[in-house]
């Protein structure tokens, strides 16, 4: 299957501080899906995703740029990057058109602090460690071919805290 989701994440205090980040994360992306035929249990699961994430810029800096047009200006930084994640676990369908869902996933970010569209700018590396979770949620069958899920992501290690997430999932 195939889908397309956005999450908000929460990053450790300590690490926000240190790397000049908000706590928190914005992100969406696209991600695709197997699974088993559904038993007394339900149904056995494996995704994978990427997508963009970005954060609030507490140690920003400026640059003076020169556009194509020899104006002069200043534009400042961001914080911004990509994800990828994993995960497994089961999918349990209640009745036709509920089912809930329990993963255990790892996932990584690749951040940077940077200046958008200007090749001779700093950029600055953002450090947040690659982390394992619990993903528990719930879905909707939205359309006969497809279903939105909710999911709480809990994180065990790393400098994420925890995650929601929507998903709009064609199984």
């Amino acid at each position: 299957g195939a889908g397309i989701y956005m999450e908000q994440g929460s990053v450790d205090q300590d690490v926000a501080i240190q790397e000049g980040m908000g706590e928190d994360l914005q992100g969406g992306g696209v991600s695709i899906s197997w699974q088993t035929k559904a038993n007394s249990i339900g149904a056995f699961q494996i995704q994978s995703g990427i997508g963009f994430v970005s954060a609030s810029d507490q140690d920003r800096y400026a640059v003076a740029t020169v556009d194509s047009n020899d104006n002069q200006g200043y534009r400042t930084s961001s914080v911004g990057g990509t994800n990828w994640f994993m995960e497994a676990g089961y999918d349990k369908q209640f009745e036709s058109n509920y089912g809930a869902f329990v993963n255990l996933g790892y996932s990584s970010y690749g951040l940077n602090r940077s200046i958008s569209a200007c090749s001779d700018c700093p950029t600055e590396a953002v450090d947040l460690s690659d982390a394992n979770y619990l993903h528990l949620g719930g879905s909707v069958k939205v359309t006969p071919i497809s279903n939105i899920r909710i999911g709480y992501q809990h994180y065990f290690s790393g400098d994420i805290i925890n995650n929601l997430k929507i998903q709009w999932l064609i199984p």
